[in-house]
């Protein structure tokens, strides 16, 4: 690793590129001496005019495209009332090109204005997968998780956790930042947030310094929405879903612009009702002779009753031409009833008897988020810029359990007196952190890129519980526990890159940080600290064989450090002799890849990807042969190895039909000790997708998805089942305001989620399905001045938008 940092600072020295790769073309679209804003600025490619990218112009009529590799380029420019301009412009290194365009008064009608090219709902471009969900009907009637799980490459399970490639451990960023949330919290974050505030998604395997080095497998970007259109615009939806139980999502998007002022407001209400219905078959085993000695068969029906209410504002203002400022502010509101029945069936084969256990679970919880950010932008002359962020989050969770086990005899009958708890759990979580990013970009091409980023995090988490005993509520010392922590971590990085010449490129990379961590449990007086420094090199190697095909090579190493959650030493009951907790000893594990990409028409894109994980956090189900207690908790415990091979086909078939289609294939290896025990747990897994969306004309739209996951090794003494999602659309657009939305998700009910567990001593084997059959019908009303109106015709007219 030191040998290689030292390589790295070396080439680090002759190689000069940047994360912002590529050259960066850059005007302003005129109507004599009026800006002309919202206009559909497309660069394609001079070759054949396919779609490389697309911007609209501002208020200023500005439009900047970054990130462009070295070729021969055309500029089209179309808005409704103006004819249609094709410049050319050949980009031949890494600098910044101006073009301003110049629009005339047209006489012709709408068809006259033809591009050939629209823009793509999943975009393949080297280093990152974008998805453009503005303007999609994938955009109305979802939130962002389940936006989530219609992406390629990508899963989301029953308890909201989200896997790339089957591992989990992927960095959520909103508008580049994260959110410091993971698990159910960062699921519940997500559910709250309508699709429709989103621009774009970047899913990105290997990202590059600026970002943090946490997520071992990869960084999920979420791009809000910018308001780029003059006066009052927005929309407000209204979504019905009928399952087995109703549910109702509303939103309000509300901006306002006028001179240097940009205000929005967002606004969503879900109210819902969940359900799940779960197995758990466990075997207790003899070691040494293999045999059973206890079974335990387990079926719980969960029941919640949810709503989350949010709001976001946000304000813009342009200090200059070259500089903004501005403060955004969001609140969540999170109250969550739960009532749960368990019915445990325990058989004994050493005493030959049957027992069971009847639980009533009655919990829930009231969380309340607030996320606010203050920033500064600063453009320099040419593509160097300064920002600056800085940012404020608190978390906090009350939640609560009343929890009743009664343990019966083989007739039915109270064998011994019922075990009642009841549990009061506070959790607060504050974070602050402060970021700053410099680029400066050389006449020559090459661009350097620098900055730093420090973030202070405190967790407090306080549990009280309360046993019944001779019908009077005590104390309970024994599960009763305080736990807090705090983590400090200071961040600084470097990059840099260069185009050798029209086919090569490179770019390397490195950041440091540097992480304070302190645990204290107050009751057991249990106490930690840390404090390490850590590296974390990047490189690319780029090569353009020719106009069709591209090859990239990349390395780099990340760290996941344990989420807050897992850290809280706090007990979660589903009945008497099944628990979990969280383990604040855990320490953070690392990744080191490495990854080959191709590239074909940016059609086709394949990739092969190496992974090492040392110290990897896996679940662990630990086991009691002689009380019969099942403990679940994560722990470290060796090794991961991973290969993956990953085919995306992105393609118009038709004027009408825009298909995606994807496949994976990976190898998974775990290694390590638990419970004194040495395991190897590996195997082969592959998943496929399907994303059909159709143009039926006259406003009608369509969609359909199916995605698949073989079976796969998913822990270290786990395997996760194969499973199947299926979800169909129609839309239909009515004049520039009205959208409805009729949808169906799982339609067929095959979704469902299995695991099988395998310890020398236990196994077990669980099935879980949840409440995903839904339909759904959406109503979504679009408002806004005559600019808007005219920026939604020039995207959306099917008469002006063909491909070839």
């Amino acid at each position: 690793m030191h040998r290689f940092s030292v390589l790295l600072c070396l080439l680090f020295c002759i190689v000069f590129r940047s994360v912002a790769d590529g050259a960066i073309i850059s005007g302003k679209v005129m109507e004599q001496d009026k800006a002309l804003s919202s206009v559909s600025v497309f660069l394609l490619n001079a070759a054949d005019s396919s779609w490389v990218k697309t911007e609209l112009t501002d208020d200023k009529g500005q439009y900047t495209f970054s990130d462009v590799t070295i070729g021969n380029y055309l500029l089209s420019i179309s808005l409704v009332g103006y004819g249609a301009v094709m410049q050319e412009l050949v980009v031949k290194d890494a600098a910044t090109y101006t073009t301003d365009i110049l629009l005339h008064k047209s006489n012709g009608t709408l068809a006259e204005a033809t591009v050939s090219a629209r823009r793509p709902f999943i975009e393949m471009v080297l280093g990152k997968l974008v998805v453009n969900v503005e303007g999609s009907s994938s955009a109305i009637g979802n939130n962002a998780l389940e936006l989530l799980r219609r992406l390629p490459g990508l899963s989301v399970d029953q308890a909201g956790n989200i896997s790339m490639h089957g591992k989990q451990g992927v960095l959520v960023l909103i508008n580049d930042r994260p959110t410091y949330l993971s698990g159910d919290q960062l699921a519940e974050y997500l559910k709250s947030m309508s699709a429709a505030e989103i621009a774009q998604l970047e899913l990105v395997t290997q990202p590059g310094a600026k970002y943090d080095a946490a997520g071992n497998v990869g960084v999920i970007n979420l791009k809000l929405k910018k308001n780029k259109k003059l006066g009052v615009s927005g929309n407000a939806s209204l979504t019905l879903g009928q399952g087995v139980y109703s549910n109702e999502h509303g939103s309000l998007m509300l901006n306002y612009k006028k001179n240097k002022l940009n205000l929005s407001l967002n606004a969503t209400d879900v109210h819902a009702t969940g359900f799940a219905d779960f197995t758990d078959n466990q075997y207790f085993i003899d070691a040494v002779t293999g045999n059973v000695q206890a079974s335990s068969f387990i079926h719980s029906t969960p029941k919640e009753k949810f709503s989350i209410t949010t709001l976001r504002l946000s304000a813009d203002y342009d200090l200059t031409e070259k500089t903004t400022i501005g403060i955004s502010a969001r609140g969540a509101y999170h109250p969550n009833d739960m009532t749960s029945h368990v019915f445990a069936t325990r058989y004994d084969n050493l005493t030959n008897t049957i027992s069971y256990n009847d639980i009533l679970n009655p919990d829930g919880f009231i969380r309340k988020d607030v996320t606010t950010n203050a920033y500064l932008s600063h453009k320099f002359s040419g593509a160097s810029s300064l920002d600056v962020n800085l940012d404020y989050l608190t978390y906090g969770n009350d939640y609560r359990q009343d929890f009743t086990n009664a343990t019966l005899n083989d007739q039915m009958k109270a064998s011994s007196p019922a075990l009642m708890l009841k549990s009061k759990q506070q959790s607060i979580i504050n974070v602050v952190s402060a970021k700053v990013d410099y680029t400066y970009a050389f006449k020559n091409g090459i661009r350097l890129e620098a900055g730093a980023k420090s973030s202070l995090v405190k967790t407090d988490n306080d549990a009280g519980f309360s046993l019944l005993q001779n019908n009077n509520w005590v104390n309970d010392t024994s599960r009763s526990n305080r736990f807090v922590y705090k983590e400090n971590i200071n961040a600084v990085y470097a990059a840099a890159a260069k185009d050798m010449n029209d086919k090569w490129n490179a770019r390397v990379g490195l950041r440091a940080e540097q992480t304070i961590a302190d645990g204290l449990q107050h009751v057991h007086s249990d106490h930690f600290s840390r404090n390490y420094l850590s590296l974390f090199p990047t490189a690319f190697i780029g090569y353009k064989a020719d106009s069709n095909n591209q090859f990239e090579l990349n390395y780099g190493r990340r760290i996941d450090r344990p989420g807050y959650k897992l850290l809280n030493p706090f007990i979660y009951y589903s009945f008497q002799y099944n628990y979990t907790a969280g383990n604040p000893y855990l320490q953070p594990q690392y990744t080191n890849s490495i990854e080959l990409k191709h590239s074909y028409k940016n059609m086709i894109i394949t990739a092969l990807s190496l992974a090492q994980t040392k110290d990897v956090m896996s679940e662990v189900v630990l086991a009691d042969n002689a009380t019969r207690i099942i403990y679940g908790t994560n722990k470290n415990i060796g090794e991961n190895r991973m290969a993956d091979l990953s085919i995306a086909f992105n393609k118009d078939v038709t004027k009408w039909w825009s298909l995606n289609l994807t496949a994976d294939g990976y190898y998974l290896y775990y290694s390590g000790m638990v419970a004194n025990n040495n395991i190897v747990n590996d195997g082969v897994g592959w998943n496929t997708s399907m994303f059909s969306q159709f143009d039926l004309g006259k406003g009608w739209r369509a969609e359909a998805q199916v995605y698949y996951t073989s079976k796969y090794v998913s822990s270290v003494m786990g395997t996760s089942g194969d499973y199947i999602y299926t979800s169909a659309g129609v839309s239909k657009r009515i004049g520039d305001h009205i959208n409805i939305k009729a949808s169906l998700e799982d339609p067929f009910y095959l979704s469902k989620f299995t695991s099988h567990n395998v310890l020398n001593n236990f196994r077990s084997d669980s099935r879980t399905r949840i409440a995903s059959q839904m339909a759904y019908l959406s109503f979504t009303y679009n408002f806004g001045n005559g600019q808007a109106r005219q920026h939604n015709n020039a995207l959306e007219e099917k008469g002006r938008m063909k491909v070839d």
